[in-house]
């Protein structure tokens, strides 16, 4: 069942020991505390990139949730779940 919900919605399905093997092999970039801090301060100042190949009726943000109901002050439907 939970790799029909995963294939409906077009995620990757992995079990706990699977990810955790996925997670210690992958290479990451690790950030310093400086690093981080101008990470964080470029997203303050320019926001969350958009995510890409979203369903229409969800968060353009990639968070997974639904859209907002009702509209924005200029007639448009929202686009993201928190109105941003």
């Amino acid at each position: 069942r939970l790799q029909q919900i995963c294939k409906k919605h077009g995620w990757k399905f992995s079990w706990m020991d699977e990810e955790r093997s996925r997670m210690q092999t992958e290479e990451r970039e690790k950030l310093g505390s400086e690093a981080w801090q101008k990470r964080l301060q470029a997203l303050a100042e320019k926001g969350v990139p958009d995510a890409s190949n979203i369903q229409q009726g969800f968060c353009k943000k990639g968070c997974g949730r639904h859209v907002a109901p009702g509209l924005t002050k200029g007639g448009k439907p929202f686009d993201t779940c928190c109105r941003g």
